[in-house]
């Protein structure tokens, strides 16, 4: 009976072990294609809306083919990328003579961008060139609304703590 048991335990975790492996997160995987964005794909991909602390890449996946992954937690690493969640927009080309636009947009669990042949991308990292954008203005107002805050705080603590101004002196 106690050999059933031990029997029975392992195979349970035999079969727990295959389904969690089966649902295991693998990572997405890409790599540059050579050739440049042309300004119609770098317009397309500069207006998209990315969030305040996110990073991003933008790179040519094939011939009709463009990519841009944005995350928080976008890293680079040498001629490669990497990150946890994200969103990936891709838009390509189909048809005859390549004139039906399609645009896809998709968010991954994991994320690997290798880049070992040095084409030309974009990205908010390192030193490839940036997508132009627009002034946000909402980083603008937090940024001031902080700095008005801590302004703020600052007199909150000289009046309650009752601080001298530097180089004023008591008369007795």
């Amino acid at each position: 009976m106690k050999h059933i048991k031990r029997i029975l335990f392992i195979l349970l975790m035999f079969f727990l072990g295959l389904a969690i492996g089966r649902h295991s997160v693998h990572a997405d995987s890409f790599t540059t294609y050579d050739g440049n964005l042309s300004s119609t794909y770098t317009t397309y991909f500069r207006d998209i809306d990315i969030g305040f602390y996110d990073d991003y890449v933008c790179w040519r996946n094939g011939d009709y083919s463009y990519m841009m992954f944005v995350s928080d937690s976008l890293e680079l690493s040498g001629s490669g990328f990497t990150s946890g969640a994200g969103k990936l927009y891709e838009f390509y080309l189909t048809g005859n003579y390549n004139n039906t636009q399609h645009y896809r947009q998709s968010d991954i669990d994991s994320f690997s961008l290798n880049n070992n042949n040095h084409y030309v991308i974009y990205s908010s990292l390192g030193t490839y060139p940036k997508l132009e954008r627009s002034l946000r203005y909402e980083k603008l107002e937090i940024n001031i609304l902080f700095t008005a805050c801590i302004f703020v705080l600052i007199g909150i603590i000289y009046k309650f703590i009752n601080i001298k101004p530097f180089g004023s002196r008591s008369s007795n």
